[in-house]
């Protein structure tokens, strides 16, 4: 597991507190997400923010979300390398 820092985004015209932990593949995985925390952060950054609130409230809206970023995430890591992506916290206000 690789856990990101918390992001504090601006999601339209709300707030949305979010925790992200990685479940990666392999420790050379983990050591590739380390040097590239960067490039995975502004990901999920750009991805997120391009979104509107009632687009992600929702249970399907999260599970879009995550394999979206499962996508995204893969391609800065190399195919295969997050198994899953885990919101521990997801507080919209």
């Amino acid at each position: 597991m690789f856990q990101l820092e918390p992001f504090i985004l601006n999601v339209g015209s709300r707030f949305l507190k979010l925790s992200i932990n990685l479940e990666l593949s392999s420790s050379t995985a983990t050591k590739k997400a380390k040097v590239k925390t960067g490039a995975i952060r502004d990901a999920i950054i750009m991805l997120v923010t391009s979104k509107m609130p009632d687009e992600i409230s929702s249970f399907g809206g999260k599970q879009q979300l995550k394999d979206e970023l499962l996508t995204k995430l893969n391609g800065i890591l190399g195919e295969g390398n997050v198994k899953n992506i885990y919101f521990t916290d997801f507080v919209m206000q």
